[in-house]
């Protein structure tokens, strides 16, 4: 039988000695010449921290980490939208969102022009509306996909238009889209005119009474659409110019 001491399974750790150790801060160097130059260091030791130094310590960084937060989330905040928008070809823009009561509202907004029969003030109306109607259907920033053309040169007139992922952007003149510009939006007028339940008065009035308020605003909506229809060439081109100049194409278009 083995009567042998038994000897530590573990490295033996020896205690500290005074030539390698640090008085103040209590940390240990392999070699005295390291505990002389820490000693002559510009930057003086501290003794250890004590539980309650550290955690008055975690608590000032904590402190300053909120308060860093709370002026960040004070800065204006820039938001990038790198969405891929699918830009129609010019020509094929979407009108779904243009409703019978969008145009009511339009026709009617300038109903105060139209108190009588006024040549001039019918078509200062349909002027109106129908500039308001080109800008919701090709230059609507909640409709990126419909920005279709933009006025590229004013002094130039020169226009760029998108023909699609094949093509892409392609210079042409304002002469050029002013025409389909003007079709869609004499068509879209048209077919989003308002009906007769789109006028009916909303208080209530005898019938005879609501049937000539009706009647004498069909025939207001009427007469703004002729106008429309029957706008000269140059006038549809200078609305056209003042639609595209304000428009900026989509920042990427997905193929």
């Amino acid at each position: 039988m083995d009567n042998s001491p038994l000897q530590p399974s573990g490295p033996v750790v020896q205690p500290p000695r005074a030539d390698r150790t640090c008085s103040l801060c209590n940390k240990t160097f392999r070699d005295p010449w390291g505990l002389r130059r820490h000693r002559a260091s510009k930057r003086p030791c501290h003794p250890p921290a004590s539980a309650d130094d550290t955690v008055a310590r975690h608590l000032r960084d904590l402190q300053i980490k909120v308060i860093e937060l709370e002026k960040k989330s004070k800065e204006p905040k820039t938001v990038v939208n790198n969405l891929h928008i699918h830009v129609n070809a010019f020509g094929s823009e979407g009108t779904a969102h243009i409703t019978r009561k969008m145009v009511t509202e339009l026709i009617y907004g300038v109903a105060p022009r139209l108190e009588n029969t006024n040549e001039s003030d019918v078509n200062a109306a349909a002027h109106d509306v129908v500039q308001c109607l080109m800008r919701k259907i090709y230059a609507d920033p909640e409709y990126p996909e419909n920005i279709t053309a933009y006025l590229a040169n004013q002094r130039q007139g020169r226009v760029m238009a998108y023909r699609g992922a094949a093509k892409g952007w392609q210079p042409t003149t304002l002469s050029a889209v002013a025409p389909t510009m003007r079709d869609k939006v004499l068509d879209t007028l048209c077919a989003r005119q308002p009906w007769d339940e789109d006028v009916v008065p909303q208080q209530p009035v005898p019938p005879e009474e609501a049937a000539r308020i009706v009647d004498e605003r069909i025939a207001r909506a009427g007469r703004v659409v002729r106008a429309g229809f029957e706008m000269g060439v140059p006038q549809m081109d200078k609305i056209t110019r003042e639609v595209l100049k304000s428009n900026k194409p989509a920042a990427t278009a997905k193929n």
